[in-house]
């Protein structure tokens, strides 16, 4: 939920102009992202109440699991890139995206080569 919460915010800095996001996305004393909190708490209810768990929960797993490829990837694209890391950012031989990419992907897929 708080990762959809971020994710939400930062979609809505980037869209909306900065006086609109200050005055009605957080609270000045708690910093909480009140619009964001609010909409995903309404999308979730609703989906919960309104649709089967056991789909939602398969929903959330394949979407989860495409997001963890987008990332590999991206890894990949920078490793073949050379694009040099910042000081002090920990890093990861090639392989380790490879076979995160991989693994997603097969996780992604499996069930439907399997049935």
């Amino acid at each position: 939920l708080v990762l959809r919460l971020n994710q939400l915010l930062a979609q809505i800095g980037e869209t909306w102009p900065g006086i609109w996001r200050r005055r009605i996305t957080k609270r000045p004393k708690t910093q909480t992202p009140m619009l964001a909190t609010i909409i995903i708490t309404v999308v979730i209810l609703v989906l919960a109440l309104f649709f089967p768990i056991s789909g939602l929960a398969g929903a959330t797993t394949q979407l989860i699991l495409m997001v963890f490829s987008m990332v590999n990837l991206t890894l990949i694209v920078l490793k073949f890139r050379k694009t040099p890391a910042p000081a002090g950012t920990y890093t990861v031989r090639i392989w380790v995206p490879i076979g995160g990419l991989l693994t997603c992907l097969l996780m992604l897929i499996g069930p439907y080569l399997l049935a």
